[in-house]
């Protein structure tokens, strides 16, 4: 594991590019997401975009909303690895042209 200012994450290969990303957005009360989750924006949060709904962005870190309301990186440009994306219920062929649509590239 390393250590980047106060945020810990595991080394992994999810972004493959250039990316973007903002800083910190709350992720709904309730949910558990993880690095390279696939998420959709609403009502002001994020939470896990199932196949029927448009996603938004891919998380950069892993957050606990568990209990409550929790702020986390996310990705708003870029290019990641499509088998290190977690596509929730769904799957890469389901998502690649909604992520496509916001400026978020797959490549397998």
């Amino acid at each position: 594991m390393a250590v980047l200012g106060t945020t810990s994450y595991e080394v992994d290969n999810l972004i493959v590019g250039e990316y973007d990303n903002d800083n910190r957005y709350p992720v709904e009360s309730g949910n558990t997401v993880t690095r390279g989750q696939v998420m959709k924006l609403s009502s002001g949060k994020l939470s896990p975009c199932l196949t029927t709904e448009t996603p938004s962005t891919i998380m950069l870190e892993d957050v606990d909303a568990s209990g409550a309301d929790a702020y986390g990186s996310y990705m708003t440009r870029g290019t990641v690895l499509e088998s290190e994306v977690n596509y929730n219920t769904g799957s890469a062929d389901e998502f690649r042209e909604a992520l496509r649509s916001v400026q978020i590239i797959t490549k397998g």
